[in-house]
């Protein structure tokens, strides 16, 4: 089983489900054309949305809560440090289809240093002999060369995007040397959570206030990515 449909095939219910949601979330009616035109799937990400609270409320936030108030900070810096350290294969090859030979390079370097004296992430000795392992991937390299964003997309669990985000996820995963190595496919799905979990609990206290402060959380969070993620870009 392929970390994609790991991750999708949960999810395939909603097909349906989505069809016919689609024809009853209404649309806030005074978004603003740029919003309307960054976001022409609103019905549906509308749907994905309301699933992603409801996962996210019952099972998402209550694990990082207690993660982040049980678990040591040192402990859970060592764990970031190990999901970057499998992930840097996918810096490694997406920073060679860029062009950029010198992060590449450093990318690789780091992965082996880290890898071997660093006991597989662990510590972080390339950061001590100045190698910089700056994270990238597909959607990055497809704006390098010149692939428009696309229209935004709520993905179930993954939360919000675009259209070559998507594109990115995809190939992300097939990039990944874990997807090819059946023996040590697992360590790609203890991570992946992992992942989840830290990320969602470093999110905590801000998303509470956005909750407290938002009259309409949807429209917030699309602005608050607009603001972030898509700013400059084509």
């Amino acid at each position: 089983m392929s970390l994609l449909n790991f991750v999708v095939n949960p999810f395939f219910f909603l097909l349906i489900f989505l069809s016919g949601c689609a024809k009853n979330v209404g649309i806030n009616k005074d978004i603003n054309h740029n919003e309307k035109e960054l976001d022409p799937l609103e019905r549906v990400n509308r749907c994905i949305f309301v699933l992603n609270r409801f996962l996210d409320m019952t099972i998402l936030k209550p694990v990082a809560a207690v993660y982040d108030k049980v678990v040591p900070m040192p402990i859970k810096k060592c764990g970031r440090r190990i999901v970057c350290n499998i992930k840097t294969p996918i810096y490694m090859i997406n920073y060679g289809l860029q062009g950029e030979g010198q992060k590449m390079s450093e990318s690789m370097a780091s992965f082996i240093i880290n890898s071997t004296l660093g006991i597989g992430g662990l510590a972080d000795p390339a950061k001590d002999v100045g190698l910089h392992n700056d994270t990238t991937g597909f959607s990055d390299t497809l704006k390098r060369w010149g692939v428009e964003r696309g229209p935004y997309i709520m993905l179930p669990v993954l939360g919000p995007t675009t259209l070559r985000g998507v594109i990115g996820y995809g190939v992300d995963i097939v990039l990944d040397p874990l997807f090819w190595w059946d023996d040590y496919r697992y360590i790609g799905y203890v991570t992946t959570a992992y992942n989840f979990i830290d990320k969602r609990a470093n999110l905590l206290e801000t998303t509470e206030d956005i909750e407290k402060t938002s009259h309409n959380l949807y429209v917030t969070l699309r602005s608050l990515y607009k603001q972030k993620f898509l700013k400059n870009e084509q």
